[in-house]
Parts: C-alpha cells; sequence; structure tokens
C-alpha cells in the first residue's frame, strides 16, 4: 500500500481477517516519494480556534518553544496571553516577543512570579480576564549527573512541575 493509505492499512490489520503482513511503499519504481500529503493528512489535523475575548496564561514559556506556542496560540485566534515567570521582562529576548506578539494583534502582559508560589499563581490568575487556558511551561535546569545530584537540586528542577502544576 502506499504510504499515504497508512491509515486504512492499520484499520485493514484491526479487522484480522488478513493473513501475512501489509507493506507499506514510500518510493514509487521510478524511485519518487510516493506520498500523497493532502491524503495522508486529511482530518487528522483539527484546526484550533480559540476565543478571541479569553486569555490564556503560559507559565513559563519565555524560551525558544514557549514563544513558538505563544506565536501558534495568537495565529489560532488569542489575543490576550499572558506569561507568568520568575524571570519575566528580564530576559533578553523577552522585549522581542511582546513586540512580535503584539504586532500580531495580541495582548501581552509578562508577570513575574513562582509557580510554586500560590500567591503569585492566584495573582496571576485574577490578571486574566476571562481565562480560558493555562499552559504549564515552566522548568528550572539542574544540570547534573543524578547520581551526584543533591536532594535540594532534584526539589529546585522538579517543584515547578509537580508543586506548580
Amino acid at each position: 500500500m502506499p504510504i499515504s493509505s497508512i491509515r486504512d492499512g492499520f484499520r485493514y490489520l484491526q479487522q484480522g481477517t488478513h493473513i501475512g503482513k501489509i507493506v507499506f511503499s514510500v518510493r514509487q519504481d521510478d524511485g519518487s516519494l510516493h506520498l500523497d500529503m493532502a491524503r495522508a493528512v486529511k482530518n487528522t489535523t483539527a484546526k484550533l480556534k480559540l476565543d478571541p475575548s479569553a486569555s490564556y496564561l503560559l507559565v513559563g514559556g519565555l524560551g525558544s518553544l514557549g514563544r513558538s506556542v505563544a506565536r501558534y496560540l495568537v495565529q489560532q485566534g488569542a489575543r490576550s496571553l499572558l506569561f507568568m515567570s520568575r524571570s519575566a521582562g528580564s530576559g533578553a529576548d523577552d522585549a522581542d516577543t511582546v513586540r512580535e506578539l503584539e504586532s500580531m494583534v495580541s495582548k501581552v502582559q509578562l508577570i513575574k512570579g513562582s509557580v510554586v508560589s500560590e500567591e503569585d499563581v492566584l495573582g496571576a490568575v485574577q490578571k486574566a480576564s476571562n481565562l480560558k487556558g493555562i499552559i504549564q511551561a515552566s522548568m528550572v535546569l539542574r544540570d547534573e549527573n543524578f547520581t551526584r545530584m543533591s536532594l535540594e537540586q532534584w526539589n529546585q528542577a522538579v517543584a515547578p512541575k509537580v508543586w506548580g502544576t
């Protein structure tokens, strides 16, 4: 079967009525790719449509991955983003991130605070009008070999994900 029919092939396998194997070919006889991407991704990617009157809180999210997520949220209709971070506003790229997102017709707020502080989290949530989404992207890096890591280093790295979430 052509690789673009992979979904159909797996459905056929699920029926349990076949004997032997199913082979998916990536290349045609002439060596060219055997991909019909329109068919391969048809109905597999749901369109995200965010409420433009809502706020979306990104906890952390000022690093490269978080900025990409924020751009995607704005492209999908988000018009109010809040970033809560221990270093909000002091990062080298923070001002550029805010300018870029605001140029995409978005309101952006940077809130200094720690996700492990209930008071800071409540303050951030109160600043978000009509909050409809939270993305937990906080982290603390304590790069160390596990066998040499102190309990304090472990707790510092784990706290934002465990206690913050």
